[in-house]
């Protein structure tokens, strides 16, 4: 039992830890989004061909010095903002495959459907779902499906092959046992 619910804590950490580090990235590319937006507000100018075009008005020397010091702000602001987001990125789909990778030898997929599994969070439901087919198909033919609650109760199991209906949906007055384990 203390396996089963070390396996649940886990679980729900990493469904959790999904969540917050994608809110993270989100927040990564909403950054760099502004930064890109500011770039091509502020648009491109031609500098004067001639230095002299310039010097002859200290107060264009002066705008034009503003405008290259704040462009490059931006720009540096942009490439921040792009490298914070790929650093974000990676470090979530690192997560996600290992989460996805747990989940998939929890559970007990087998072998011959592993290179073919879809994993996703449903917020709405407070569910994981686990979608496996066999590979070089796609997932919208047959297919097999567990849904598990994040408490660690599987709501809804369908081996490969099995016929979809009622009796797949699984009860908690119908499952006494606290596992995500067959």
């Amino acid at each position: 039992m203390a396996e089963t619910i070390a396996d649940i804590c886990t679980f729900q950490l990493y469904v959790f830890g999904l969540e917050e580090l994608f809110a993270k990235v989100t927040e990564a590319a909403k950054r760099e989004h502004a930064a890109h937006e500011a770039i091509k507000n502020i648009g491109f100018r031609k500098k004067p061909k001639s230095t002299c075009k310039l010097g002859s008005n200290s107060k264009q020397k002066r705008e034009w010095s503003v405008f290259v010091k704040k462009r490059q702000r931006i720009i540096e602001r942009h490439k921040t903002a792009h490298d914070q987001y790929v650093v974000l990125k990676e470090k979530y789909d690192n997560l996600k495959l290992e989460f996805d990778n747990f989940l998939i030898n929890l559970i007990g997929v087998p072998e011959e459907f592993r290179k073919n599994v879809s994993v996703s969070v449903c917020k709405l439901e407070n569910c994981v779902n686990v979608i496996f087919g066999l590979p070089n198909t796609t997932l919208k033919e047959e297919h097999g499906h567990y849904a598990i609650y994040i408490s660690g109760f599987v709501k809804y199991r369908r081996e490969f092959g099995a016929p979809r209906g009622p009796q797949n949906h699984l009860y908690f007055e119908k499952r006494p046992e606290l596992s995500l384990v067959k």
